[in-house]
């Protein structure tokens, strides 16, 4: 009887366990740089004050997100006049291991690094608001190697500084320095860090000098090939993972050569959005040879300051400046605008959007094109200064950070009190 017993409970927990589908968030935006989490058993409605708060501990200056692997977190942040990585315990918020990356970074009332740390299996890839890029191990910190992608490649540092995050892909390690004498995009091998290749526009066979412009990289298909997609200082652009060859270039000024946002791929088609009054488009790569990029719509319905939107069924939801808007992703039509969140960013998990507002305001969203559908709001501990950062949502768990503490929320369905199912979309 006992035997039958354990069995049964066996079943239970196993089902359970079934019933919650964790999804790490290894990098910027995500798996695919999508800013989409494929998690499953998170809360549909939250208790009036919020889900409950697991940790919160004091962290420093700085714009990094957070990536997650199982039970371990990775971020960056600035203090006692210098720039650091670490890794915490995801339960507990416990530091376990942290590393010096390089000098403080101050500029105006923006200070410390920006990137977010790329996970890689059993490595991390780490890059500082002043180009210093260290590969460490996940487990340890222990550093593999490190090189300064700025002075190495004799380039100009950003007005604001280096804000991309490593891209991996293969064996390559995909970094942007930006403007110098043909070094502007890299390709290093992840193991050593030794260049593989320098992109270059094949019919010069010049190296690409092309200022660098906040955004990082994502690696998407485009009529019908396989390439590396970037939105620099002058514009979109596309280069072959295999060699580096420039594919096509679509001009974009933007005051100060912000262009922060990344790119967002649907089909053939590219959405890139910057702010200062500038607006969006969506661009058609056509499989000419050389590639073409052809512009399909261009307006001011998304000016995007630093956050980047999110495609869901065929819809764009991003800030307008400071505006939550959904865009129509085929027309450019907006079909509505919402002003509870200042300037903000937002992230989807289990089918909801998980919106932060810039003071520290968190909603949960049912994605609709018909009208702003807020589910529950509430007020995190979180406010210092601004709530720049990008809230990460991964294994039952949201992280959040302003410039001085992260915090950590349950949002699990198993961990709190009954709560209505996900209406049907």
């Amino acid at each position: 009887m006992k035997h039958i017993l354990g069995i049964i409970v066996l079943i239970i927990a196993v089902c359970a366990v079934s019933a919650i589908r964790a999804d790490d968030w290894p990098q910027w935006r995500g798996s695919d740089r999508e800013a989409i989490s494929h998690e499953e058993g998170l809360m549909a409605q939250w208790p009036a004050e919020g889900p409950a708060l697991l940790w919160e501990i004091p962290l420093g200056e700085g714009y990094s997100s957070i990536a997650v692997v199982g039970n371990r977190i990775y971020t960056q942040y600035q203090r006692d006049k210098a720039q650091w990585a670490g890794c915490f315990d995801a339960a507990t918020g416990k530091p376990v291991w942290e590393i010096r990356t390089g000098d403080e970074f101050r500029v105006q009332d923006y200070h410390g690094p920006r990137s977010t740390p790329t996970v890689d299996g059993d490595r991390v890839y780490i890059l500082d608001a002043l180009g210093n890029l260290h590969r460490v191990q996940a487990a340890t910190g222990e550093i593999d190697w490190q090189k300064n992608i700025i002075e190495g490649m004799e380039a100009k540092n950003l007005q604001w500084a280096v804000s991309m995050s490593p891209l991996i892909d293969g064996e390559k390690l995909i970094v942007n320095p930006g403007q110098s004498e043909g070094n502007s995009i890299l390709a290093l091998n992840k193991e050593t860090g030794e260049i593989i290749w320098k992109a270059k526009d094949p019919a010069t066979g010049e190296g690409l000098s092309d200022l660098a412009g906040y955004s990082s990289p994502i690696i998407r298909e485009l009529a019908g090939q396989r390439q590396i997609v970037l939105f620099v200082g002058a514009g979109a652009l596309g280069v072959s993972p295999e060699e580096g060859n420039l594919l096509w270039h679509f001009p974009w000024k933007t005051s100060y050569n912000v262009h922060a946002a990344t790119p967002i791929v649907h089909n053939d088609r590219v959405f890139i959005s910057s702010g200062y009054n500038v607006g969006c488009a969506v661009i058609e790569i056509q499989p000419d040879s050389p590639q073409k990029a052809v512009e399909i719509w261009r307006n001011k319905a998304i000016r995007s300051h630093f956050g980047t939107p999110i495609l869901y069924e065929g819809h764009l939801y991003g800030f307008d400046d400071r505006i939550l808007t959904c865009v129509d992703f085929e027309t450019g039509d907006t079909k509505w605008t919402n002003k509870d969140f200042n300037k903000g960013t937002l992230v989807m998990a289990g089918g909801w959007f998980y919106v932060l507002g810039e003071k520290g305001n968190l909603a949960l969203i049912e994605p609709s094109p018909e009208a702003f559908k807020p589910v529950s709001q509430f007020q995190t501990i979180l406010s210092a200064k601004r709530c720049w950062t990008m809230p990460t949502v991964a294994n039952g768990r949201l992280f959040a950070r302003d410039e001085a503490k992260m915090v950590c929320y349950q949002v699990s369905e198993a961990a709190q009190s009954p709560s209505p199912e996900k209406p049907t979309e």
